[in-house]
């Protein structure tokens, strides 16, 4: 055992290597179940803060499910952490605080994804998946509720269908956490172009930051495969 001897590890061959932190014992075992289910690799659980940092930085998994409250390092700190040391490992923040506000600071703290402990497990498994390809991923319910934060339900919003599809891919690549670099790569643009789609896309939704298109594209599901 690491360090204290706090996390437990297991191989259990899944395509996608997963750390889940949780301070509750029943909860993460419930969360190793239902993910080794779907095919994950959960290869550490860790009691608190500190161990989950441990454990990733040990294991580098593709994936770590992170309990945004923890002793030690809560969950947000062990973002922080990841980030400061350049680890690529992404994260999705599970949370029994099931509000907008949460989510917000997990995303912008550099969480991939943002689940209440109330979701489905279908929710938790799109989650990771997501996280592990690079996406974004906001419980359903989460991101309906941050879109009616942000739009006054007495404005007119234009749906997605008044944009261009290259306004939709960019806002789709936007959308999942991609750079104005990276969203030129994807679509063969120059950043020049992109920073055209995005001005544009700012200007025809009255929408100006990239939170608020991001849930935007989340409200409408333009992140859904396939879309």
């Amino acid at each position: 055992m690491a360090g204290g001897g706090r996390f437990h590890c297991s191989y259990a061959g899944g395509p996608t290597r997963i750390v889940i932190a949780d301070d509750h014992t029943l909860v993460w075992e419930a969360l190793s179940t239902l993910l080794r289910k779907e095919g994950f690799d959960v290869v550490a659980q860790a009691y608190d803060g500190e161990d989950a940092l441990e454990a990733i930085r040990t294991h580098r998994p593709q994936v770590a499910v992170l309990d945004l409250q923890m002793p030690g390092f809560t969950g947000i700190e062990v973002l922080r952490k990841l980030h400061e040391e350049k680890i690529p490992t992404a994260a999705v923040v599970i949370s029994m605080i099931a509000d907008p506000a949460s989510a917000r600071l997990a995303i912008h703290s550099g969480a991939r994804g943002f689940v209440p402990k109330d979701s489905s497990p279908r929710e938790l498994s799109d989650a990771v998946r997501a996280a592990a390809a690079g996406q974004l991923y906001l419980s359903p319910r989460i991101a309906l509720g941050a879109v009616r934060g942000l739009l006054d339900e007495t404005e007119t919003v234009p749906g997605p269908d008044s944009l261009t599809p290259r306004e939709r891919d960019v806002l789709r690549l936007l959308a999942a956490g991609n750079s104005s670099k990276e969203i030129a790569s994807s679509l063969s643009l120059s950043v020049r172009t992109v920073d055209g789609h995005r001005a544009a896309l700012a200007a025809r939704l009255g929408i100006s930051n990239v939170a608020g298109l991001v849930k935007y594209a989340l409200h409408y599901h333009l992140t859904d495969p396939g879309y």
